[in-house]
């Protein structure tokens, strides 16, 4: 008897949960940004007229010359400052915004990951700082066979 009170409890609250991750889900997209056709819209979308910094402090690491522009190798790291998000951009892919990191408190800002690219050209990433400054780094990355597209 106990067991299916716990288990309709849980069905009850199955629902209220779904819906609040939801809703914080829908929050923090950057829709706008995913909306932008270019790099400076997705830019200027995500982040206004907020001056970007270049600093040494984040660094993205990519092949000058890739192979296979469906799988470009990738390293951000921004381990050296206190970073609330990074957010990584392509240039010419349909869709710039290509994601964005929220980091917690105490955690290092690194990543490493593949992208796929639809053409050569700039790859770029900007990093939130937790007193809310903004760096920027960019590569080009010139690519082979296999874009999107």
């Amino acid at each position: 008897m106990a067991s299916r009170r716990r288990l309709l409890a849980w069905l009850a609250a199955l629902p209220a949960a779904w819906l609040a991750a939801r809703a914080a889900a829908r929050e923090g997209r950057p829709l706008t940004a995913f909306a932008a056709t270019s790099l400076e819209d997705a830019l200027r979308a995500q982040y206004g007229d907020r001056p970007r910094l270049r600093d040494a402090a984040l660094r993205i690491e990519a092949p000058q010359s890739a192979d296979n522009a469906a799988q470009v190798p990738l390293r951000i790291d921004a381990r050296s400052r206190p970073v609330l998000a990074l957010t990584l951009f392509a240039e010419h892919n349909p869709v710039p915004l290509l994601g964005r990191w929220r980091f917690g408190e105490g955690v290092e800002a690194w990543l490493a990951l593949r992208i796929k690219l639809a053409a050569s050209g700039r790859v770029c990433t900007v990093a939130e700082l937790v007193d809310g400054t903004l760096l920027y780094a960019e590569t080009r990355v010139e690519v082979g066979t296999g874009a999107c597209g």
